[in-house]
């Protein structure tokens, strides 16, 4: 089916030459209506998306949007596998499919990269398509789910897909999780921030993966333990929110600091004011370069 192309490169990082052929992209779904569901129309604030945005602009949207956020991540098999041996064992059996119908998948994306499944079933007969599109729904629903209480346009093309599958999507559990390094990344792709609670035996790994925490307070084998002395700074990061109340720092958020220096004693050379000679910043550089093997 033309759809799953057309879908194939509306989530593909944005380029110059498919973004021209959007008319060409909105016809060949327009063609399939009454097998998509009239995705061209549902799919329209992408499209204005795609077509008003800057190029750079579109770019830096899809990075955020599907590179710096896991749980939307475009990669099948790590919604199911996280980074466990099983993965790698999933994408060998899924470039397997890929070379019986003759698709090259020997780019630099992964074989559970979405668009480039979606191009595999554009390649196969509709009852092919559509049995191998209800085992991927459930993760593709996920995805759009999550996209969508975001805002974003492109939880759209997620839902079509969605709407196509011949099984109802069902609830995804999470993967597991790793290491306390991936635990610590997915807390900190939240776009929220305001506080964390870790529980350890451990008072070293505790104090370890408080500092990694991207938020504004953190309690050590409590719960809100913050809260509790008065003394602290009180306040998040990300959208929840910034500055602070109560301590000395909230004080601050009162008050305007000025900073003010003078020279107390005269130094060999004339550096910081404009009676700063031209030769004084060649000595300067070679006195670097002797000291520190470089200075340029």
């Amino acid at each position: 089916m033309k759809t799953f192309k057309a879908l194939s490169l509306l989530l593909t990082y944005p380029e110059p030459d498919w973004l021209a052929a959007l008319p060409e992209l909105r016809a060949a779904l327009d063609d399939e209506a009454a097998a998509n569901g009239n995705a061209a129309s549902r799919l329209a604030p992408l499209f204005d998306l795609l077509h008003a945005s800057p190029l750079i602009a579109l770019q830096e949207n899809y990075v955020a949007t599907f590179d710096r956020n896991p749980s939307h991540s475009p990669h099948l098999f790590e919604h199911i596998h996280g980074e466990s041996r099983d993965r790698g064992a999933a994408m060998i059996d899924l470039l397997e499919e890929y070379w019986k119908v003759g698709l090259d998948a020997s780019a630099a994306e992964l074989p559970d990269y979405v668009p480039l499944f979606l191009e595999f079933l554009s390649l196969l007969p509709a009852d092919g398509a559509g049995a191998l599109l209800g085992d991927a729904v459930h993760v593709l629903a996920a995805i759009g789910r999550r996209l969508d209480a975001g805002g974003s346009p492109y939880a759209l093309a997620f839902q079509v897909l969605e709407s196509m599958s011949p099984v109802a999507a069902l609830e995804l559990a999470e993967p597991p999780v790793r290491d306390m390094d991936e635990a610590v990344d997915r807390a900190n792709a939240a776009d929220f921030g305001l506080a964390a609670s870790v529980f350890s035996s451990s008072r070293a790994t505790m104090e370890r993966v408080a500092s990694r925490l991207r938020v504004g307070m953190v309690s050590m084998n409590s719960w809100v333990m913050y809260a509790g002395v008065s003394a602290l700074p009180w306040g998040g990061v990300g959208q929840s929110g910034f500055g602070r109340i109560h301590g000395p720092d909230g004080l601050r958020e009162f008050a305007r600091s000025k900073s003010t220096v003078r020279e107390r004693f005269g130094i060999p050379l004339t550096l910081t004011s404009f009676a700063r000679h031209p030769n004084t910043t060649e000595l300067v550089r070679r006195v670097t370069s002797v000291m520190h093997g470089h200075g340029r």
